[in-house]
């Protein structure tokens, strides 16, 4: 009975072995139909799409060659992408560089108009000055015209002894004829008239003084075209009994006067004081614009002035070094030039020349570059001494 048991049991798990080798079997093959279906579905799908079309080599080469161009013109297309994003960071950079400049431009533009307010502010004060530049001369024109005015009273009472003096003088020449008081008196009379024509003429005087021989004319000169200004006293003597009759005496003596002095006292027989009084005023406000042009040369030259009646004679030299001035022997200049103009220089149709030049101890042959100079300077035109100065000092070497 066991035996059969056995047995049985052994075959019935064989049976069951057997079973499921078949259930295996059956899913396997529902899963390799399942995929036979589904293949069969898309090769049956595919037929459908490619009925009725064949594609041959000639398609495929042109397909190949179309992709062979679009791929180079998608390379192209790169390149000029990657060319214009380099344009464009470079714009980019230069805008950034215009940016950062029109910012400075901007900053100084609001520094210039902050220059300019002030600007604007400094003309106020200088306006400010000028009126009371103005203020101050008005002022002054008052008192001249107040001292005007007490001339004109001292004139007249000059007149009336003038008259008188007049007077005795006819009633004498009536008395005497050609003697030496006769002569006197006609010096006096004469002196008198001279001096009346004065005072009809007098400008910008301070003070003046009436003495038995002589008159006293203390008077104030403006530098012409400039503001520098000096007091000056000019005396006129009649010496009745010297040959000459009149003698002209300038203090401070500035300029000298002696063809002034022959021009309306010596040769002129009736002593025209007025118009000597203008040609002195004249030729000292000449002087004073001379000396303020030289002042501003003489920190760099060594300036003399040698003065032969109406004409002036500049000396210019350059001013020695300091080792050359401790030196115990006196070194000659480099360079030495002789400005010649006139006593009513620097009035619009008085011209400076150069009339002489020399380079030290040694000329050149001939002289010849130091003419060349002369005639260059002196066709250049200069209007100004110092421009004249300046541009002989070029040439020579300062």
């Amino acid at each position: 009975l066991n035996l059969n048991v056995m047995r049985a049991k052994e075959t019935w798990q064989e049976d069951l072995q057997t079973e499921r080798e078949y259930l295996a079997t059956k899913e396997e093959f529902s899963k390799t139909k399942f995929v036979y279906l589904e293949l069969a579905t898309k090769s049956e799908f595919v037929k459908e799409i490619l009925a009725g079309t064949e594609v041959d080599a000639d398609t495929i080469d042109k397909a190949e060659e179309n992709l062979a161009e679009s791929k180079s013109s998608c390379k192209k297309i790169k390149n000029k992408c990657k060319a214009m994003k380099d344009e464009i960071n470079q714009i980019l950079v230069q805008t950034l560089q215009k940016q950062s400049e029109l910012e400075a431009n901007a900053a100084e533009l609001e520094a210039l108009k902050n220059g300019q307010r002030d600007e604007e502010n400094q003309s106020l004060e200088e306006k400010e000055k000028l009126e009371a530049k103005i203020t101050e001369k008005q002022s002054v024109l008052a008192q001249q015209e107040d001292d005007m005015r007490e001339l004109g009273q001292k004139k007249q009472e000059l007149e009336i002894r003038v008259r008188n003096l007049e007077q005795e003088a006819e009633s004498l020449a009536a008395d005497v004829k050609h003697s030496p008081v006769d002569i006197h008196n006609s010096r006096i009379a004469s002196w008198y008239n001279s001096a009346n024509s004065l005072l009809n003429s007098l400008s910008g005087v301070k003070q003046v003084s009436m003495q038995e021989n002589a008159i006293l004319i203390e008077f104030e000169v403006q530098a012409f075209h400039r503001s520098d200004k000096k007091l000056y006293s000019m005396t006129v003597v009649l010496n009745p009994s010297a040959t000459l009759a009149y003698e002209l005496r300038l203090e401070p003596p500035d300029i000298d006067a002696s063809d002034l002095e022959n021009a309306y006292l010596i040769e002129c027989p009736d002593g025209n004081l007025a118009k000597l009084f203008q040609e002195v005023k004249n030729r000292l406000a000449c002087r004073l614009a001379l000396e303020s042009e030289l002042d501003t040369l003489r920190n760099k030259f060594s300036i003399e002035i040698a003065e032969e009646g109406s004409l002036l004679v500049v000396c210019v030299s350059p001013l020695a070094s300091r080792n050359l001035a401790r030196s115990p022997a006196k070194a000659l200049p480099k360079w030495q030039c002789e400005i010649s103009i006139e006593a009513d220089y620097p009035r619009p149709h008085i011209l400076p020349e150069l009339v002489q030049v020399r380079s030290g101890a040694f000329a050149s042959p001939g002289m010849k570059r130091e003419r060349a100079i002369m005639e260059v300077v002196n066709r250049t035109g200069h209007r100004t001494v110092a421009a004249m100065v300046a541009d002989a000092s070029a040439r020579l070497g300062l």
